[in-house]
C-alpha cells in the first residue's frame, strides 16, 4: 500500500500519472487528426515497416534485426517453440555476456526487465518463463540516452528531435547512514525502497563511504527510479547523420525512439561505441518532456509538436500506399495484448 508521501509525490509529478490519464486532455487533438485522415488509426501508417506502426505489442526481435550488428550489444533470441533447448543454449553462453539483461520480446515501460549477474541465476529463472524473450549483454557505459528520430519519407533524410539523458538511481554516502536511510531523503528514491527490499534486501543495509555515489539501480528505466533529463543542447547535424546511417536499410521506419548507451556525447557524435538495445515505434515519447523542470503544460506542448510530425509522416505514407490498420483489428490486438496474463 502506498504511503501518503508516495501518493502526494506521484500525483504532483505528471511523469508518474497513468498514461491514459495524462493523454485524456489531448483527445480533441487526436480526433482532429482522425477526422483529417478519415481514420481512427491514422498513426499506424507512420511506420509501415513495423506492425501497427509500433503503437504497442510489436516484437522487439523483429525491429532489432534491422539494426546493424556494430551498433547492438550481443543479443540472443529465445522462442517458446524452442523451449526444450533453452537450458542448453544458456549453459553454452560465453561468460563475456554476463552480467546480462533479460526482457520479454513483447512489452512496454520496462515490464519484466531483469538483470542477471551469472549463468546460474538465469538458468533458475527461465524455468518459470513461458513467453518469447531476449537476452542482451549488460553494457557498462556511463551514459544512457533516449534518442527520438524522425525520418522524412519523401527526402529519406532524418533528424534527431529529442535527446534525453537517463539519470540512474543513486545515493551519496556519508559513512553513517544506510542506503535505505539515504533513499528516504529523496522522493524519487523513496518510491523504490519496497521494490528493492523484495529484490535485494541486503542492498538497503549497505553503508556507503563518505562522498561515494552508490548505484542503487543499474537499469535505466523510469519505473525503476531513473530520472529523465533534457539533453537537447547536444543536438547537432553530426548526430542526425549517424542515425540516418543506422536506419538506412530499415524500409518502412520513420518515427521512433532509440534506447542506447555510449561512453560520452563525443562518441555519439562520431558514431563510435554506440550500443542500441531497443527501438520503439510510434507510441514512444520524446522523453525529455519528463525532465523535472518541465510543467505538465510544457509536456503537452511537446506532445502536440510531435503528433504534428507523426501525422505529416503518416499522411504522406498513406498517400504513397501504406494502409492504416483497421480500427477493429487494432482494438482486438489491444485487448489481447493488455489483458493477457503473461507477456506474449
Amino acid at each position: 500500500m502506498m504511503s501518503l508521501r508516495s501518493i502526494w509525490y506521484t500525483w504532483r509529478r505528471f511523469e508518474y500519472w497513468p498514461w491514459w490519464f495524462f493523454y485524456v486532455p489531448l483527445l480533441p487533438v487526436y480526433l482532429y487528426y482522425a477526422l483529417r485522415s478519415r481514420s481512427f488509426t491514422w498513426f499506424t501508417a507512420a511506420n509501415p515497416g513495423i506492425e501497427d506502426g509500433g503503437f504497442f505489442g510489436e516484437e522487439k526481435r523483429k525491429i532489432l534485426a534491422h539494426i546493424p550488428n556494430e551498433y547492438k550489444p550481443a543479443t540472443y533470441i529465445f522462442l517458446t517453440e524452442d523451449r526444450d533447448d533453452w537450458q542448453r543454449r544458456v549453459a553454452n553462453l560465453p561468460e563475456s555476456v554476463f552480467p546480462c539483461v533479460m526482457k520479454p520480446d513483447v512489452g512496454e515501460r520496462g515490464d519484466d526487465v531483469l538483470r542477471f549477474q551469472d549463468k546460474e541465476a538465469l538458468l533458475m529463472k527461465i524455468d518459470s518463463v513461458d513467453y518469447n524473450w531476449i537476452l542482451q549483454e549488460f553494457v557498462d557505459y556511463p551514459l544512457e540516452l533516449g534518442v527520438y528520430f524522425v525520418r522524412d519519407p519523401e527526402t529519406r533524410k532524418g533528424k534527431v528531435v529529442s535527446l534525453t539523458r537517463k539519470g540512474f538511481l543513486k545515493v551519496r554516502g556519508d559513512g553513517v547512514r544506510s542506503v535505505e536511510q539515504l533513499m528516504k531523503c529523496s522522493d524519487r528514491a523513496f518510491l523504490q525502497i519496497e521494490r528493492i527490499r523484495k529484490a535485494d534486501p541486503r542492498k538497503l543495509t549497505h553503508v556507503p563511504e563518505p562522498g561515494v555515489e552508490f548505484l542503487v539501480e543499474p537499469l535505466g528505466n523510469h519505473c525503476l527510479g531513473t530520472e529523465f533529463i533534457d539533453a537537447n543542447e547536444h543536438l547537432c547535424p553530426e548526430i542526425d547523420a549517424i542515425f540516418d546511417k543506422i536506419v538506412a536499410g530499415f524500409e518502412g521506419f520513420h518515427v521512433g525512439r532509440f534506447d542506447l548507451k555510449v561512453p560520452d556525447f563525443e562518441s555519439l557524435k562520431s558514431g563510435r561505441n554506440i550500443r542500441i538495445f531497443e527501438l520503439n515505434g510510434v507510441s514512444s515519447e520524446p522523453a525529455h518532456m519528463y525532465d523535472s523542470r518541465y510543467r505538465v503544460w510544457d509536456a503537452y506542448g511537446e506532445v502536440l509538436k510531435f503528433w504534428k510530425q507523426i501525422h505529416r509522416v503518416a499522411t504522406f505514407n498513406h498517400r504513397s500506399g501504406a494502409k492504416y490498420t483497421k480500427t477493429s483489428a487494432l482494438l482486438r490486438h489491444f485487448l489481447n495484448h493488455h489483458f493477457r496474463k503473461t507477456p506474449a
